[in-house]
């Protein structure tokens, strides 16, 4: 079970990578870049979408993709299954991708958001 899983997540690592090399529009830094997905009609995604903005001004390493966005953002939402906004996708190295759904604090936020 744990090699499947293994599998997957590279494979899903590997689609990450084919999604943003082919889709420029999506902005993305690296594999370890955390991804906030949000959808523009939803009152807590805005709030969290300030929160978020003022940190990527600090420097933490964080992308804002629209679930009902373009293609690109769509699949993304889709691969990490997504079906709430908002939720931060926190990625580590080595480690399966975990959501955290709803809108949370500045101080959470940056506790969860590599810099």
């Amino acid at each position: 079970m744990v090699k499947l899983f293994s599998v997957f997540a590279s494979a899903a690592m590997a689609f990450t990578a084919v999604i943003f090399v082919f889709a420029p529009e999506v902005p993305y830094s690296g594999p370890n870049t955390e991804i906030l997905v949000i959808s523009k009609s939803c009152a807590p995604c805005v709030a969290a979408i300030r929160i978020v903005t003022k940190l990527q001004n600090e420097g933490y390493d964080v992308v804002i993709i629209n679930i009902k966005g373009t293609p690109p953002e769509r699949a993304l939402a889709r691969m990490f299954k997504v079906k709430i906004t908002p939720t931060l996708v926190v990625r580590e190295r080595d480690e399966p991708p975990k959501k955290v759904v709803g809108l949370q604090t500045e101080k959470r936020y940056k506790e969860l958001i590599s810099q």
